[in-house]
């Protein structure tokens, strides 16, 4: 049995993580390949859940889809989220044995990830409740510096397979650049 393909976009906030792994998603199955797509961020929301906590908790709900989605005939799995270090890299990668994991970091110019935070913030009603909405222009700069910090420290520990930048890009064209950086397995989506 060959062992299923997983395509991890991780990096800082704002990168395109979601963006990118859903563009290559839908690229995916248009073209006959039979995907699934995991946001990780929803699988550790929980409350109680903190810290390395969050990490295990994410893994164990990813090793609980994956059978779901194999029996609904899935046979690669493109995951968008947040990876914070070459230990949860292995945490996660051990999640489905039964695969061959590529992480692709996503960078940006911190310029960028402002830019992206702000039009973020502006598109959920900037000022309004919410999650970055909710904040203040004093604080959404605070949080795009957090942003930039974070993704210097993935650039230092640089615990992934390949890395693609997403400044001055389109999306098809980024989901493309991944594509052909990902493996064989994944080069059949490529245009």
């Amino acid at each position: 049995m060959s062992r299923a393909p997983i395509l991890w976009l991780y990096g800082a906030d704002a990168v395109g993580k979601s963006t990118v792994a859903w563009e290559i998603y839908d690229r995916v199955t248009e073209r006959g390949g039979r995907a699934a797509y995991v946001d990780t961020d929803y699988l550790g929301f929980c409350s109680s859940a903190t810290g390395d906590r969050t990490g295990e908790l994410v893994a164990a709900n990813l090793a609980a889809m994956w059978p779901n989605f194999a029996s609904a005939g899935a046979t690669c799995l493109v995951v968008a989220g947040v990876v914070t270090s070459a230990g949860q890299r292995r945490l996660y990668d051990g999640a489905i044995p039964s695969s061959q994991s590529t992480f692709c970091r996503l960078r940006a110019r911190p310029e960028t990830q402002a830019e992206r935070i702000l039009r973020r913030a502006s598109a959920e009603g900037y000022g309004t409740e919410g999650a970055v909405s909710g904040l203040s222009a004093e604080r959404l700069g605070e949080y795009a510096a957090s942003s930039a910090r974070f993704a210097r420290a993935l650039e230092q520990d640089d615990f992934g397979d390949f890395a693609v930048d997403t400044d001055d890009e389109n999306v098809p064209a980024l989901a493309q650049a991944v594509l052909r950086q990902a493996g064989p397995a994944w080069r059949e989506f490529c245009d």
